[in-house]
């Protein structure tokens, strides 16, 4: 039996920067449809203030994500926990995306049904006819 070997492997900038961008897709998507069920509106907040400021592109993401890390940014916290919301999900899909790109060729074993506490469910037997009674 082979034993898989675990290597790191870094994303390229292309990756990050396309998930980026769908990240920021998916949020403008989301808020367009809660404005539309919503009747007065929705209250600011930092995503639509760098919107604003013409500050949602992936170059500027990675570029002050840099500076948030470094302690470095000059922006608000609320701004700054977006963009780090908006980098570590990025970097979360794009690893997913990379890690099932990986494991495709490999076969896995198909997995037993589990209950959510994650035991095996047992096999339920019918009960005997004494044991009705």
């Amino acid at each position: 039996m082979e034993e898989k070997k675990n290597e790191q492997r870094e994303l390229g900038r292309d990756e990050v920067f396309a998930e980026i961008k769908e990240v920021i897709e998916s949020v403008e998507k989301s808020r367009e449809v809660a404005e539309a069920g919503s009747k007065h509106g929705l209250k600011r907040n930092p995503y639509q203030t760098l919107k604003e400021k013409g500050l949602m592109n992936p170059d500027f993401i990675i570029s002050e994500f840099d500076k948030i890390q470094a302690k470095a940014s000059n922006l608000s916290s609320g701004e700054r926990d977006v963009i780090s919301k908006i980098m570590m999900m990025a970097l979360h899909n794009a690893a997913v995306k990379e890690y099932e790109k990986i494991n495709k060729s490999e076969d896995p074993e198909p997995e037993k049904p589990q209950d959510e506490g994650g035991i095996p469910k047992r096999k339920r037997t019918a009960k005997k006819a004494a044991e009705k009674k």
